[in-house]
């Protein structure tokens, strides 16, 4: 009876002394449940294409490329808008050459239209100048600077890194390159004639920007 006695009472010390084994593995696995839950809800907005991610989706596109027939027509479009002789040269060479002329809305939009237009320009460039520039030729883009209405000026060299396509309208902005015979391209005709200037009427230009 004694030890009955005492069994009882040992028993029930282990009972108020803590949670029983099958009591404290409940709780554990319940908790740990509800942390893998937490984790898992704390990082999905990444999994769903927020984060890093999201920095490419806000990137610019490449501006696209500019035909020679339309920023001819704007060109001669922008009939008073200020203009500027603009150039290629071969890099690590002195001399520069001379490829036409370009236009925009407002004086200071000019360094920007030339370089959106670089790549029509040196385009004319190889067909003005095949033996000196080619597709591997390396160049620079350049505008020429006048001042006091002197026709004479020095050439400034422009560098397309300072450029970004939110810096100008393709609209408010031309080239016209001075006119090859060999192509067609930028000529102005009167009677058979190829004019070294533009503006006589679209009907008297060449053809050759039908393909364009």
């Amino acid at each position: 009876m004694h030890l009955s006695s005492s069994i009882f009472t040992a028993l029930s010390l282990l009972c108020l002394s803590g949670p029983s084994p099958v009591q404290s593995w409940t709780n554990y696995s319940f908790n740990s449940i509800r942390t893998r839950q937490a984790r898992q809800t704390s990082f999905s907005p990444l999994s769903a294409g927020f984060g890093a991610s999201g920095d490419k989706k806000r990137e610019g596109k490449p501006a696209a490329p500019l035909k020679p027939k339309q920023q001819w027509d704007r060109y001669l479009a922008l009939k008073q808008a200020p203009k500027v002789m603009v150039g290629v040269q071969i890099q690590d060479t002195d001399d520069w050459l001379p490829v036409g002329s370009v236009k925009a809305k407002d004086a200071a939009s000019l360094e920007a239209a030339v370089l959106r237009q670089r790549a029509l320009i040196a385009e004319h460039a190889k067909r003005l100048f095949p033996l000196q520039v080619t597709a591997k030729t390396k160049l620079n883009w350049g505008m020429m600077i006048t001042e006091g209405g002197n026709d004479e000026g020095s050439w400034k060299t422009l560098d397309p890194k300072s450029f970004t396509s939110a810096d100008v309208l393709d609209k408010d902005i031309g080239f016209e390159g001075t006119p090859d015979a060999a192509s067609g391209f930028y000529c102005v005709y009167d009677q058979g004639k190829i004019l070294n200037a533009s503006g006589s009427g679209a009907e008297q230009r060449s053809s050759a920007f039908k393909k364009k």
